[in-house]
């Protein structure tokens, strides 16, 4: 699915990534999956082998950047220039921020697990 931030202002075409595995009630699946539809998001059958192989670049970069400019403590400031300000959102890093456990645990186990992207 998607991060609370992602979804904060609606589900609409939104990735909802699903694998049907271990059905016991078919038909109650796909209601589920039909309600997300409903709702708007954007229905990805993936396997969950690949959604982790595709989500670790993104994840293990979003993560290891937030907790790297949140140790810096850094903030917008008169003189910044066009480039820090394009590539650089800062209110959306203060929102990113995760539980310290959360996020640092995180970390560690998509570094440990995909530390080839390095």
């Amino acid at each position: 699915m998607f991060g609370p931030q992602s979804g904060k202002h609606g589900w609409g075409g939104l990735p909802f990534v699903f694998e049907r595995v271990r059905l016991n009630n078919a038909r109650r699946c796909e209601e589920f999956l039909k309600w997300w539809s409903n709702q708007g998001c954007r229905m990805v059958d993936m396997t969950c082998e690949l959604h982790d192989e595709v989500a670790a670049g993104s994840q293990f970069v979003t993560h290891f950047t937030g907790r790297v400019l949140e140790r810096l403590a850094l903030s917008n400031t008169p003189i910044n220039t066009k480039a820090p300000r394009r590539s650089f959102n800062w209110v959306a890093v203060k929102e990113l921020k995760l539980s310290y456990y959360i996020g640092e645990t995180l970390l560690f186990s998509i570094y440990t697990h995909y530390g080839n992207l390095i």
